[in-house]
């Protein structure tokens, strides 16, 4: 989302929000939430899919050769 950056870590727990200073000038409390409210969504999502695409590779190294399709 512009304007706010969601950091955080594998076990998709948030470590750190980071804000346009210019998000804290408005008057709009309603406009900021939705705005948070997005950008974490965001953030669950992506790292939701970077461990299945981690996952994925994971059990591909795992497995003997020729195996490597089973989980597609």
């Amino acid at each position: 989302m512009e304007g706010v950056t969601i950091i955080g870590n594998a076990a998709r727990q948030v470590t750190n929000v980071i804000l346009d200073p210019s998000l804290l000038e408005t008057d709009d409390k309603e406009m900021l939430e939705d705005i948070l409210i997005t950008a974490i969504n965001r953030f669950i999502e992506v790292s939701s899919k970077v461990e299945g695409e981690e996952t994925q590779k994971m059990m591909q190294d795992l497995l003997p050769p020729g195996f490597g399709d089973l989980f597609k």
